[in-house]
Order: structure tokens, then C-alpha cells, then sequence
């Protein structure tokens, strides 16, 4: 019979070892965990080993669940059964069991971010009572940089500055892993461009520093000017751009946090869609 446990500090090697044999295995693409690689998922997205599940049958992990814990809701960050023990129960009594534990202890919220095309993902979460909350949309700039020169309106800001000015902490609601808490988690490899005429941060844009052989990605735009708003995101792409020809993209966008048709007038294409979902802990 397999055993469910939840996980501690100690066990982030195997934690490490069921994410590679139990999830990554079922998506080639993604990098391998390693234990430094997951160290820095406790400290950018909050990743705790308490909120984490093991299936183990005998020494073998045959099922993973890993899981973030914030104030106001927990994320399930990953979710996977080995390759021959699929079909026999093991996410749903993870997932059951996360649940039961979160209605007494909370958060009040349990959330996942679904690609549009993993069925049997999705067939599992409504299963387990979630309900589809909202969609997301990758985009992609593929075209070249436009030469032009400095402009005076744009200066580099750092995430700590947006903080302090209160601009960060919007009421657009990010996915996870470009939240204000997670960004603010990384901000050693995020530059940031603001338009501040008169010393007021009128329009904000992060990037995250990528290798050279990499896509830039975008991170976060905001403007505290309606009115200007496609002005300004404009001039912050161009200066963002202006030293690199890279293709840009920006990924799980929801159109109440940044226009869809802004992105498409700026050239960005649409790409792959992922469901956000949405549940309320139930004690089982």
C-alpha cells in the first residue's frame, strides 16, 4: 500500500527526486530540479516543504504535489504521479488531502495555473471542485528594435522605488509568478524603466535580465495616466529595446491587467492560453 506524507525541511532531496521522476518526466522541456534550484523556489514564490506531499510506495516516490503559501492563498505549483502508477488515485487523495489541511490552517484559497491544452490536469482540478477563474495569454514581440535616442522623460527605477511610491502593489491581478511579492522576491536580476517628469512616476516598465541566447521578458507595465497609457508604454518598449533586438515576450496575461488590444497595436502576438482555477479548502 502507498504512503501519503507531508514534507519537511529535510526532505527537500526527495522532493527534488519525486519532481523530477514523478512530474518533470511528463514535460521533457522543463529544466531538472536540483536542491539549489528549489531553495530559490522557497525564497522567489514561496514555496513551503510543509504545504508539500509525497506518494511513496515503499523508498519510491510515485507521486508529488508541491505547494506555495501565502497570507491569502496557496498556489499548487506542481503536480505529478510516476510513469505506471497513473489512474490509481494518488493526486486526487494528494489534492483531497491539501485541501482538508488548508480548511483548518488556511489560506482561504487554493489556486492553480492550467495551460489550456493539459485535459487530464484540468479534468483533475474540477474535478476536485475548482472552477475556472480566468484565462491567461502568452504574447510574443517578434519584430526588431527601433533605433532611436535617449529619452529625457525615461530614467531607470528600481522595484524598491515603485514600492515606495506606491505604483508596485496595483490592483491588476498578475499571475503568480509575476505578482508584486514574487518580483520583489527577484529583484537582483529586474530592471526597471520609468517615466518620471516633475519627480512623479507617471508610467512604469520591468524586464527580467535573460542570457543573450534567451527572449527578453517583460515583466510588468502600469500608468497612472489613462489618458497616455499606450504613449507611454510605447516610449518604455522602445528604451527597453533600444540597445537590443531580442524578441520580447510576456507571459499569462490577464486583460485586466494589461489590454490586449494595446499589445496587438505594439505588434505582440497572441500564443499559448493557461486557465487560472480557483477553489475554497474543504475539511475532509
Amino acid at each position: 500500500m502507498p504512503s501519503y506524507r507531508y514534507c519537511r525541511s529535510d526532505d527537500i532531496p526527495l522532493l527534488v527526486q519525486a519532481y523530477n521522476e514523478c512530474y518533470r518526466v511528463h514535460f521533457p522541456d522543463l529544466p531538472g530540479m536540483s536542491v539549489e534550484r528549489f531553495k530559490g523556489l522557497l525564497r522567489r514564490i514561496d514555496l513551503w516543504t510543509s504545504s508539500c506531499m509525497i506518494a511513496l510506495s515503499g523508498d519510491e516516490p510515485i507521486a508529488v504535489l508541491l505547494a506555495t503559501k501565502r497570507e491569502d492563498e496557496t498556489l499548487i505549483h506542481a503536480i505529478g504521479v510516476r510513469p505506471g502508477h497513473q489512474r490509481q488515485g494518488h493526486a486526487r487523495h494528494l489534492l483531497r488531502s491539501l485541501s482538508s489541511k488548508l480548511a483548518n490552517l488556511g489560506p482561504p484559497r487554493m489556486v492553480a495555473e492550467v495551460p489550456r491544452n493539459l485535459d487530464a490536469a484540468r479534468a483533475l482540478l474540477e474535478a476536485g471542485g475548482y472552477r475556472e477563474e480566468r484565462v491567461y495569454t502568452d504574447f510574443l514581440l517578434r519584430s526588431p528594435a527601433e533605433n532611436c535616442e535617449p529619452s529625457p522623460l525615461v530614467i531607470p527605477v528600481r522595484l524598491e522605488e515603485l514600492q515606495a511610491h506606491g505604483v508596485l502593489d496595483s490592483r491588476a491581478v498578475r499571475c503568480w509568478a509575476r505578482s508584486p511579492r514574487t518580483l520583489l522576491a527577484q529583484a537582483e536580476v529586474i530592471r526597471g524603466l520609468a517615466v518620471a517628469p516633475h519627480e512623479r512616476i507617471e508610467a512604469w516598465l520591468l524586464l527580467e535580465q535573460q542570457p543573450k541566447d534567451a527572449a527578453l521578458r517583460l515583466l510588468a507595465f502600469d500608468s497612472a495616466d489613462a489618458r497616455r497609457r499606450r504613449i507611454w508604454f510605447e516610449l518604455l518598449l522602445r528604451q527597453a529595446r533600444r540597445d537590443d533586438s531580442r524578441p520580447l515576450r510576456i507571459d499569462r496575461v490577464w486583460p485586466g491587467e494589461l489590454e490586449f488590444d494595446l499589445l496587438h497595436s505594439c505588434g505582440f502576438e497572441a500564443q499559448e492560453e493557461t486557465l487560472g482555477y480557483a477553489a475554497e479548502p474543504v475539511a475532509g
